[in-house]
């Protein structure tokens, strides 16, 4: 009799103690599974992780936004988009330069160059029209210019159009985004592929911490034990463990 309540004790005991972190997996499975099943509704496929999150568990080296400031508005490219201070402007891989020219500001991108308020609002995207990719961006004279191949081209202010021009654009100073700006920026500096919905995947899968099927592997050995744990104590708390 006291053997059969010694077994009862530990057997009770090592379930607890298996049960507990396996019942805890199994509720971050779930949790983690449905967040995955409505990732899209939830958003998580569209939010970046935070610049420190993305740098400690991926190793993703995020570097601070770099820019041009005109005055008071700052320009920048942050996770491929342009921004005009907080305000997003358009996908841009990088900024080519800027320049302010009478009451608007000027913003370039390698296949596009944006005519923006001084406020940061977007005038026109001028794509159409370009005389090739923009290697270069500023100003000559009162004008905004731009470098194409080996040619200098400024815009003409009465038709819209890119005309050739002697001179070299004057091209603005870099400068990093404004201290209450950059920790927004810097989120948005994450590369697109590392969102949250990747993270939760891949905390899901186990691939975060390199284990991957070592992770399922051993969960499923873990509910056999509970299984069989569970088992023997059912077989000694029956009449028939009982007369044993």
């Amino acid at each position: 009799m006291r053997d059969r309540v010694r077994r009862l004790a530990a057997l009770r005991r090592w379930h607890r103690r298996l049960g507990l972190p396996l019942a805890l997996w199994l509720a971050w499975l779930a949790a983690s599974g449905v967040a995955l099943n409505h990732g899209a509704a939830l958003g998580l496929d569209r939010r970046p992780l935070p610049s420190w999150l993305a740098e400690s568990l991926y190793g993703v080296a995020v570097e601070p936004p770099q820019g041009v400031a005109l005055d008071e508005l700052w320009l920048g490219v942050a996770g491929e988009t342009l921004f005009a201070g907080e305000r997003p402007v358009d996908r841009c891989s990088r900024l080519v330069g800027a320049a302010r020219s009478g009451e608007l500001v000027y913003a370039a991108c390698p296949e596009a160059v944006y005519a923006l308020t001084r406020n940061g609002e977007l005038v026109e995207a001028m794509t159409a029209g370009l005389p090739g990719v923009v290697a270069s961006f500023g100003r000559c004279g009162e004008l905004p210019c731009l470098v194409s191949g080996d040619t200098t081209f400024a815009l003409d202010p009465v038709r819209l159009v890119w005309v050739p021009h002697p001179a070299s654009p004057q091209v603005a100073p870099a400068a990093p985004p404004p201290p209450d700006l950059l920790p927004r920026l810097a989120a948005r500096a994450v590369p697109a592929e590392f969102t949250w919905e990747r993270l939760v995947r891949d905390l899901h899968s186990g691939a975060l911490f390199g284990l991957g099927p070592w992770l399922a592997d051993l969960f499923a050995v873990g509910l056999v034990l509970l299984s069989a744990l569970g088992f023997a104590l059912w077989r000694l708390s029956s009449p028939r463990g009982r007369r044993a």
